[in-house]
């Protein structure tokens, strides 16, 4: 519990108080020798190091990624292993190396599926949107995967503002100019509300 208030935390911005509760998460964790709890933590920090301090984060990040891995994989932890392959994803993003965080964040994807965790499998499908835009994938090949993404996340605000954005970058660059801004306006209007839901 304590390296979920923690990644909460993060999310939120309150990164004293994320760094306090993952220290005591860690420390807990390991206390009771659980691997799963202190990998949970390890990868929230993670996720705070590179709120705070990006620069060569992909090379200490990988490595824990890859620990925390194997610790949810012996445990047979599916949302554990959505969080690391999510990390792994990130990694390869920052480095360029995007067939790698296709990869890394369809992975992430599946075990988010299997695990329940709706959140983390809104996130990778953004991911996967942007891949489209900055990966080597002809645009009418990444025009028709966001409008995929589109359809099956049709329910979802924040995938749907994501995938618009994306969706309204590459049609803009068609010289379809009228539907590259209502993709735009489509894109902020989702996003907004989910601004609104959160006052």
């Amino acid at each position: 519990m304590l390296a979920e208030l923690g990644s909460s935390l993060v999310d939120a911005g309150q990164y004293d108080a994320a760094a306090a509760v993952l220290t005591e998460a860690q420390g807990s964790a390991q206390d009771r020798q659980d691997h799963t709890a202190a990998a949970t933590a390890e990868l929230a920090g993670l996720w705070l190091a590179a709120a705070r301090d990006p620069s060569g984060w992909a090379l200490r990040a990988e490595p824990a990624a890859h620990t925390a891995l194997s610790a949810f994989s012996r445990a047979g932890d599916d949302g554990g292993r959505a969080r690391a392959w999510a990390v792994l994803a990130e990694v390869a993003f920052l480095q360029c190396r995007i067939a790698d965080c296709e990869q890394a964040v369809r992975r992430a994807s599946r075990f988010a599926r299997r695990a329940g965790n709706v959140r983390e499998e809104a996130q990778n499908a953004g991911v996967l949107a942007l891949t489209a835009l900055v990966g080597p994938l002809p645009t009418e090949a990444a025009l028709r995967r966001c409008r995929r993404l589109l359809t099956t996340y049709r329910d979802n605000p924040f995938v749907q503002g994501r995938v618009l954005t994306v969706l309204g970058v590459l049609l803009a660059t068609t010289g379809d100019s009228a539907a590259a801004r209502a993709a735009l306006a489509s894109s902020i209007e989702r996003l907004e509300s989910l601004a609104g839901d959160r006052r």
